[in-house]
């Protein structure tokens, strides 16, 4: 067989970083799925474009696609040169041809740290819904949908597809430009920390347009969507940071579950 240069193999380990973090993303936009259906149901066919059904489908999720693949590539590309990383990517990205293990990661997993930063988000989140200036407003966003499969599936989109776009690839190119493009393979809390709260801001931000479907928009509604969706973007930001991005995805899922499976539980 052929020598491999080192740029061979890092390309190749690019692409299977690339590779796994993109088909994570992509099963929280498919997630998606089952909602645009129920949309296009809803409206009725004959006042929609001359389109079949999946090609209308396939438009309405292109844009969370697209994005999803550019920041795969993105964190995939930027990720090792700031320390930053994935427990399933850097495996991917270390196995060779020959079938070696990959080297340790000196980062834990953070699994069950997650668990419990996602169940104290939640109850955050659900005192906010009570607490809040603008209760009844905050309080019929989480009943928006049709139930609890509805909150699944928004759970692993916002688990996997969001958590992909804004710290896989946001917040790791922040990370990165903030480190002043230097690929020291570690970056210090000086640096990180802005990264993660402009990726928090921005993340609370473009949870503007949900809140807007759930109720009308008012300057104070905005501040405490943005800051709780925030403080929410920090926490993940700091678990992706100091463990994993699988942690901030378990963390993100569940935060976003706690609420319907409190009400099923009787508990909200």
């Amino acid at each position: 067989m052929a020598h491999r240069t080192p740029e061979f193999e890092e390309s190749l380990a690019f692409l299977r970083r690339f590779a796994v973090i993109a088909l994570l993303g992509l099963i929280g936009v498919a997630a998606l799925v089952p909602g645009v259906l129920d949309s296009i149901d809803e409206i009725g066919l004959q006042n929609l474009p001359d389109f079949p059904v999946p090609v209308l489908t396939l438009l309405s999720i292109i844009n969370p696609a697209f994005l999803v693949i550019a920041a795969a590539a993105v964190g995939a590309l930027v990720a090792p040169r700031v320390g930053l990383g994935s427990l399933l990517a850097d495996r991917a990205g270390r196995v060779g041809d020959t079938g070696d293990e990959p080297a340790a990661t000196d980062k834990t997993p953070g699994i069950g740290v997650a668990l419990l930063a996602g169940v104290a988000a939640g109850l955050l989140l659900m005192a906010a819904g009570t607490l809040a200036p603008f209760p009844a407003q905050l309080a019929a966003a989480p009943e928006a949908g049709a139930g609890f499969r509805d909150a699944l599936l928004n759970a692993v989109y916002g688990g996997l597809g969001e958590e992909v776009i804004a710290r896989w690839g946001l917040l790791t190119l922040l990370a990165w430009a903030f480190n002043r493009f230097r690929n020291t393979g570690t970056i210090e809390a000086s640096r990180m920390w802005p990264a993660i709260l402009v990726t928090a801001l921005l993340f609370g931000i473009f949870q503007l347009p949900t809140t807007m479907g759930a109720a009308p928009l008012t300057a104070g509604l905005v501040g405490w969507t943005v800051a709780l969706n925030g403080l929410t973007g920090v926490l993940y930001g700091w678990l992706y940071w100091r463990h994993s991005l699988e942690a901030a995805m378990v963390a993100h899922f569940v935060t976003l579950l706690f609420f319907p499976v409190a009400s099923l539980l009787g508990l909200a």
